[in-house]
């Protein structure tokens, strides 16, 4: 359908034309997104990562009392 749309020369050039800038217009939605949900991604094991050092230096912090 979306490709016969583009194409058909029934259709006003306007509304192929227009069509053509939502469809860019998506993709580069779609894109962002994705960049967008790696960048979470990245930060939340950043984040997991940086809980655990936490952890571990407060571990060896109270072991270095206890002593």
């Amino acid at each position: 359908m979306r490709s016969h749309l583009y194409a058909c020369v029934a259709v006003p050039k306007e509304v192929r034309r227009r069509a053509e800038e939502a469809r860019e217009a998506a993709r580069k939605l779609v894109k962002q997104s994705h960049q967008l949900s790696d960048r979470a991604d990245v930060l939340m094991r950043e984040a997991e990562a940086a809980i655990a050092a936490l952890r571990e230096t407060m571990r060896r912090e109270a072991s270095r009392r206890l002593t």
